[in-house]
Order: structure tokens, then sequence, then C-alpha cells
């Protein structure tokens, strides 16, 4: 019997001295028969169990172990299992438990007998699966944890500090941090976990970066706290997760914000397409990037800027321009995974995939990504931003272009009425001085001096011809000299419009 006390015990008595024997048991034995019912117990089982003898005595084995049969019993001892037999429990106040059963078999004269000391296990197997849940659970997320003692000495690392360095857990094991951190990284987290042990706060956080095992670094942040060993010191448990996207976004937001600012100023959507091109090239993770705007007159697509892809070599795109042109007639974000070269209506690129955003009626912009990657989600966020950027930054210089031609249009009809207010005034005032003429020289004068006291007009004269000259009969105005600098022969071919009149 694997319990070496109930074997003695069930090996040393005969029929008769079950129930005196199993009374020394430290550990609750019960002793039962071929039918499943309960013959004798001992003390134990009521100091661990909380069953008294008339609760048990004479009952079914199912009253202690609800899904035990003794069939299943007896194939555990034929089968001389060397771990003992696991069942569901139950104590004496209802509660379920779970049972470890060392049973050994002895036959009697008029039946069997089944001896079986009954280990409660509940609490040690509930550690044993929350245990187990652990490991799961860090085995199977994406960052790195490790464990370190006080010389920073690597204890444990989960699989995920094994793939983020290149290092195997193996080698990783045992070896100090140093082989993943530099001098000045470990300095700071020596003193980091100093204030953790004598201050208040439970962890930290540090940003630093790391080596891998080809030697390239890159950027994590790992959060810490510290814990006590028996001897006095301090070691260090944490989580380190590689922050590499979470940068290379930031500084596309840092980018992009740039460009938003800069779009505030463009004048011309040529303008906005070029600061979009370039805000697109401080993308980490784009290859190359263009703006198509539509050309009205040539129903076509015309490239206008570009970064990372040869501008010259990228024609004009028409309705048989393939994703570009579909982009553009459906108003809808295409994906194109076909592969590199990309097809960009005539010429192509040399990209993994390429993503067409459409700028309302403006036209489409590529981004492409290097051969053999994808879009990254992050990098697929900051180019819809920016392609909602350069639509409304488009649409903004639209709309500044027409308030700008609609002023205009505004201004030069203005100017139309206060010229035809003049000259109505100024016919009005003819028609007054006119009125009170007598003479043909007071009709003349009357004309010229009322001509030349208009904001129309800064010299007026009326003259008639005489012989081969005209000959002035009246004048008014700011250039009296006028008249002698003019040519007044009737003859002239060049002379001013009254003379040739």
């Amino acid at each position: 019997m694997d319990d070496p006390t109930a074997g003695r015990t069930a090996a040393s008595l005969d029929e008769e001295g079950f129930a005196a024997a199993i009374d020394g048991v430290p550990a609750p034995v019960v002793v039962f028969d071929g039918e499943g019912t309960i013959r004798a117990l001992n003390a134990a089982v009521t100091d661990r169990l909380g069953y008294e003898r008339s609760d048990l005595a004479g009952e079914p084995l199912g009253t202690l172990c609800p899904s035990l049969s003794v069939a299943a019993v007896a194939d555990h001892c034929e089968d001389d299992a060397p771990d003992p037999l696991t069942v569901r429990g139950r104590l004496a106040d209802g509660t379920d438990a779970q049972f470890d059963l060392a049973v050994e078999r002895r036959s009697g004269p008029e039946c069997d007998r089944y001896v079986a000391v009954v280990h409660d296990v509940t609490d040690a197997r509930e550690r044993l699966r929350n245990l187990e849940q652990y490991e799961r659970i860090v085995e199977t997320i994406d960052d790195g944890i490790y464990i370190l003692d006080d010389a920073f000495n690597i204890i444990s690392v989960n699989e995920a500090v094994s793939e983020l360095t290149g290092y195997d857990r193996s080698e990783l094991t045992g070896a100090n941090a140093s082989i993943l951190a530099s001098e000045e990284t470990l300095q700071e987290a020596a003193a980091v976990s100093a204030a953790l042990v004598s201050g208040d706060s439970d962890a930290a956080t540090i940003n630093t970066t790391l080596q891998r095992a080809d030697g390239d670094e890159f950027p994590v942040e790992t959060r810490f706290s510290v814990y006590p060993f028996g001897d006095g010191s301090y070691g260090q448990v944490g989580v380190v997760r590689d922050i590499s996207d979470r940068i290379r976004y930031e500084h596309g937001l840092s980018a992009i914000h740039d460009s938003t600012q800069q779009l505030l100023g463009a004048e011309t959507r040529e303008a906005v397409a070029r600061t979009v091109a370039d805000a697109a090239d401080d993308l980490v993770g784009l290859s190359a990037a263009a703006v198509y705007l539509f050309d009205e007159e040539a129903s076509a697509l015309r490239p206008v800027a570009t970064e990372g892809a040869d501008g010259e070599g990228l024609s004009p795109v028409g309705p048989e321009g393939g994703d570009l042109w579909e982009t553009f007639a459906t108003g809808e974000r295409i994906r194109d995974r076909s592969g590199s070269p990309l097809s960009l209506g005539g010429a192509e690129l040399a990209a993994g995939a390429g993503a067409y955003l459409p700028l309302g009626t403006h036209g489409v912009f590529l981004a492409a990504v290097p051969v053999g990657e994808e879009f990254a989600a992050s990098t697929a966020e900051l180019i819809d931003i920016l392609a909602a950027n350069a639509e409304a930054g488009m649409d903004r210089v639209d709309r500044e272009q027409r308030l700008r031609e609609r002023d205009r249009e505004l201004r030069e009809q203005n100017d139309r009425l206060r010229r035809l207010e003049a000259t109505n005034e100024v016919i009005r005032g003819l028609d007054q001085a006119l009125v009170g003429a007598e003479t043909r020289e007071a009709v003349a004068s009357a004309v010229c001096d009322r001509l030349a006291d208009s904001e129309l007009f800064s010299f007026a004269w009326v003259g008639h011809a005489d012989d081969e000259r005209v000959a002035p009969d009246a004048w008014a105005g700011d250039a009296p000299g006028f008249l002698d600098a003019v040519e007044r022969s009737l003859d002239a071919e060049n002379g001013p419009p009254s003379v040739r009149t």
C-alpha cells in the first residue's frame, strides 16, 4: 500500500481488530467492504474530515466519496497502481473536497475488506492549479517576464524574452543581465531598486535599450518590483516590452502634427500634396508615397508629389489605371497585396504592398511598404490620418480660392457700379448746366467744367475744325499744357481721338 502506516495496519490485524488498530493512525482511515459499506473509521476522520463515527459507520462509501465506486477501487488495486486514487470527496459540513486515497485490499474468510488512508489534498491541488494557470499565463503573454537576483543574475525568463532577444532560455538562465543591458542601465535599475526597497512605491518603470544576440539594439520599457530573499537581499521580478512600434508611431504622429501646421499655410493643392508627401517620407515603415491630383482638362490623375519613387517615371493615370483610378472613382480605400512590383497605370513600383486612399474629388494618395513586408496596423492608421489631413487641406484651399475669386468679382462689380454712378452724376450735372447755357461758347465751357470737376476726367476741351487744325473753343482741368503738346492737325494719322473724330 502507498501509505506505509496504513499498509502495516492492514497487514498485521485480523478482521476483528480493524477498529482498534486504525485509531492509532494519525491520518484518516476508512474501512469498507466489497459492497461499498463503511465498516470502520478512526478518530482522525473526525479530527480532519469532521465526521463522527456514527455519521459514516454502516453508510455507503458514496457518503464520503460521492463519485467513487467499489469497482473503481478494485480495478485500482488490481493494477497495483503506484499513485494514490484521486477522487471527489465531501466533508461533514457538505463542502466539496478532493481526496487522495491510498487503498489496500485485504481478503477475508467471508468478504474482502478495503483499507483506505484518506488525504485531503483540496488546498494543495488548488495551489497546484493556480501555479499551473500562472505558468500558462506567463508563457502565453507577448511581454517578456524575468526574475533577477540581487547581483542581476537571471534566475528565470519566459519564452517571450527568448523571442525578443534571440537567446535560448538556457543561455539566459544563470547568465548576468549584462548580456542584454548596458552597465548604465544596470546602474539605473540598481538605484531604482534601492529606492523601491526603502520607499513606499511597489513598482517602477525604466525606458532603455537592450541588445539582441545578433548585436542589434532595440528600445524597451520594463516595469519591475523587488522581492526579498531569505538572506535579506532583494531580487527583481519584472515585465519587459519592445516599444519599437510605439516609438515609430509617436514619431509618425509628430511628423503628421508638423505637416498639419504647414498645411494651414498652403495656398494651392500642389503645395498641400508636396507637404503630405514630405510627411509620408518621415513615417517609418513606408518605402514610397505619391499624391495624384485630378486634372479636369485631361480627365486623368496626375502625379504631383512623390517620395521614394521615380516621380519622372510615374505617368498620368486615366480610367484604365487600375487600383489608382478605381480608388478615385469609387471613393473607397484599396489595399493592393498583389506583390512587387505595383502597377501604377503604365509605371511599376517595387513594393511589398500598396495602399490607395481617396482624397475626395481632388485625387488619390498612394503609400507603399518595402518588398517582403506588409502594412503594420500603426502605419495604416497614420496614413489614414495623413490622407484625411490632405483632403481637408485641399478642401480648405478650394474654399479659400473660391472666396478670393468671389471677392475679386465683388470688387470689380463695385468698381463698375461706382463708375456708373459717377458717370450718371456727370450726366445729371451736364443736363443742369446745359439748361442755363444760352450760347455755344457757354455750352462748351459748361461741358468742360463739369467733366473736369468729376473724378472720371482730369482735363476736358471742346474745339472746332479751322482749316487744317482743330482750334480749341473751351477747356478745363489740371493739364492746360495738353493742348500745346497734342497734335491737332487734321491730316495727322496719330492724333488724339478727339482730333481724329
